[in-house]
């Protein structure tokens, strides 16, 4: 055992460092860019939240757009229309960076999968243009469901990567919640088509829901903001 205070202890032997906790102290161009994509996509959905609290305080408290008068309402929902519209190219192109994470992290297959899946979700809707048909926006938005779970869990195993494991957690924490907010919103609208009578009192879950949603929202996006923020030395 080493002690101090005695010439002829042995040296004290410094843990081992992990190889993630060695990645983020020297710095590595890989996480910095990795760290851009999560800022990328911190940044977009920072925009979308904004013009949708926006919106709803529009409604709520000035009775819709067409309050405001003359072009107001016009510029108006322009603006919030192109802070959407914008904040969903920053999470569409955030991932790319994010392919940069190093193998040895095991998060790169997620995040391949997760980008191929987002890509391949984009094509259905472009075929709606074409008169597709419904079911090529259900396979378009069932890919990108799975394409966003999928980079949950990307942002898990980097998180264990560099030793962040209540970060981890919290990534674990928000899919789950998020898998059930959706099966009970699709077990909502699913119900009355398939004969089932729900009490009356079961139509006060659907703003619950949405609130529900709203909060796990942000504490997705504080996630990805916490470990952009781990990853540099």
């Amino acid at each position: 055992m080493s002690d101090p205070n005695n010439p002829f202890a042995s040296p004290a032997i410094a843990p081992p460092i992990s190889v993630g906790a060695e990645w983020v102290g020297k710095a590595s161009p890989e996480l910095r860019r990795v760290g851009l994509g999560l800022l990328l996509v911190y940044a977009g959905i920072c925009l979308v939240l904004l013009a949708a609290i926006c919106l709803v305080g529009i409604v709520l408290f000035a009775g819709g757009l067409g309050r405001l008068g003359g072009r107001m309402p016009a510029l108006f929902g322009l603006a919030l229309m192109g802070m959407i519209i914008v904040g969903y190219l920053l999470q569409t192109i955030g991932p790319f960076f994010c392919l940069a994470v190093p193998s040895e992290s095991g998060a790169k297959p997620l995040i391949i999968t997760s980008v191929a899946l987002m890509m391949l979700s984009l094509v259905p809707y472009g075929l709606t243009f074409v008169d597709a048909g419904p079911i090529a926006s259900f396979v378009g938005g069932g890919g990108y469901l799975l394409s966003a779970v999928l980079f949950v869990l990307f942002l898990r195993k980097l998180a264990l990567f560099i030793e962040r494991p209540k970060l981890a957690g919290r990534a674990i924490t928000v899919l789950v919640v998020a898998v059930v907010i959706t099966l009970a919103f699709i077990g909502l609208v699913a119900a009355p088509f398939s004969g089932i009578l729900l009490p009356p009192y079961v139509g006060y879950l659907a703003p619950v829901l949405a609130l529900a949603a709203l909060v796990n929202f942000i504490l997705y996006a504080n996630l990805i903001n916490s470990l952009r923020k781990e990853l540099r030395p």
